[in-house]
């Protein structure tokens, strides 16, 4: 489990690309399962759904 380290919220996105569907918004205390860690991205699970958050704002 990971959290958002943010002050407002963080963007879930449907793929590993900046430029990808915004699916879903994690704000700072929203716990997101990691289903896996890539280069500089991270598979989660939040809300029933699965996304992926930059690794650079997560911990």
């Amino acid at each position: 489990m990971v959290f958002a380290q943010v002050e407002t919220y963080l963007n879930v996105r449907s793929a590993p690309i900046s430029s990808r569907t915004i699916i879903a918004k994690a704000y700072p205390k929203h716990g997101l399962q990691v289903l896996k860690v890539l280069e500089g991205w991270v598979k989660v699970s939040f809300n029933g759904s699965e996304g992926y958050v930059s690794s650079d704002y997560v911990k």
